[in-house]
């Protein structure tokens, strides 16, 4: 069944679905749009539920252009939103075990990752682990960390940290809450009273105060750096002029043959403020033409690995950059075997490093979720057998 929303995108949702991670956790998800090229969006720290999402125009027009070129794919991570309760909050290598359920339940076996906060360290997280099912990354407002270091000192000191984690605790889901981010991270919508309901009304259809604290907690003690010199996918940075830093030159920097890219305006929320010129820096980056009497018809393609190449049942229908795309339907996936190739490197840079300081900075992951993460790679290689990566059916 499918529903469409209100305002101007014209875009149809389908309905939530649910796919169950090796774990036993069932995480919901959604698949929107047609196309040769799929997206998936992981959003920042504020935003959540993959249905309430959806009721702002604003947010409705910016996922709606992605879903107008390709399939948009989107997911509540595990203890948020519509998917299952959880014991303790998600830290970066579960929820990239519920991220990649996500995709493999819809088919998607090679897809461009967008993110931004700490959506855009999972997504750097899982292109370096996981190449071969990543096309692209696109990290919004890069933050490899954000607490302060001696080697990071654009990061928030201890006290900032204090002082953010009780305005969460105080007041998240309330309108005051909700207002006071508008005005900071959104100046174009300050005072929008349509954007501070919807907001308050998302944080409560999300999480609990106490779970927004503990997410906030985990994000503040995340730090990817040493990842991302593995990541190997074409990456674009993309900044605002009014938010860019020398810390997204600096992550920059650490990543191969990375874009960065700065576009006009001083709205962190990319869907604020002007869509179309970050829209349009991301479909540059990725090389897409649109068809000029058809604009839900794209030619794109992204890179692939022999593995997929050695597949090819019938010519390529589209390139990018001059190479050719071969659409999901074609792909033989079942060359992945169910052992560790299917698994490789998701736990990618989780080691802690002693630093200079002699102190020791914070794990990739924090350290009380290693042991538990082998188990869940294990089990999530076990699960992915032959069939359930076959795209010759895609939903």
């Amino acid at each position: 069944m499918l529903n469409t929303l209100p305002g101007d995108s014209g875009v149809v949702i389908p309905d939530t679905r649910y796919t169950r991670t090796p774990d036993g956790f069932y995480i919901a998800y959604q698949v929107v749009g047609q196309g040769l090229i799929d997206f998936a969006w992981m959003p920042g720290f504020i935003l959540g539920n993959v249905e309430v999402v959806w009721e702002h125009p604003l947010v409705e027009a910016f996922l709606g252009r992605f879903a107008s070129i390709g399939r948009l794919i989107i997911h509540d991570r595990r203890g948020t939103g519509l998917s299952d309760r959880a014991t303790s909050a998600p830290g970066l290598e579960t929820r990239a075990i519920d991220l990649l359920a996500a995709l493999i339940a819809a088919g998607s076996s090679r897809t461009v990752l967008i993110g931004g906060g700490e959506g855009g360290a999972l997504a750097a997280f899982v292109a370096a682990g996981r190449p071969d099912l990543v096309s692209a990354l696109v990290w919004w407002q890069a933050q490899p960390r954000s607490r302060w270091a001696q080697d990071y000192p654009w990061g928030a000191t201890q006290e900032e940290v204090n002082s953010w984690l009780g305005e969460v605790e105080r007041g998240w889901g309330t309108e005051s809450f909700a207002s006071a981010f508008v005005a900071k991270e959104a100046p174009s919508l300050r005072g929008d009273q349509s954007v501070i309901r919807w907001l308050a009304r998302m944080q409560r259809h999300w999480v609990t105060p106490g779970s927004a604290v503990e997410l906030a907690r985990i994000w503040y003690e995340t730090d990817i750096r040493d990842v991302l010199p593995s990541i190997s996918v074409p990456t674009l940075i993309l900044d605002r002029e009014g938010l860019a830093t020398e810390e997204q030159a600096f992550t920059s920097s650490l990543i191969p043959a990375a874009e960065r890219v700065v576009i006009p305006g001083n709205d962190a929320p990319p869907w604020a403020g002007d869509q179309e010129s970050l829209i349009s820096a991301v479909l540059r980056f990725l090389q897409i033409e649109r068809s000029a009497t058809d604009h839900n018809r794209v030619l794109a393609t992204v890179l692939f690995t022999d593995m997929w190449t050695q597949r090819l049942t019938q010519p390529p229908s589209a390139t990018i950059a001059g190479k050719p795309y071969l659409p999901p339907t074609t792909i033989g996936l079942e060359r992945l075997s169910p052992g560790t190739r299917v698994a490789r490197s998701i736990l990618l840079g989780m080691a802690c490093s002693q630093r200079s300081t002699g102190q020791r900075e914070p794990c990739a992951v924090p350290r009380r979720w290693l042991s538990r993460s082998t188990t869940l790679v294990s089990r999530f290689a076990q699960a992915a057998t032959p069939a359930k990566l076959s795209s010759s059916g895609r939903r």
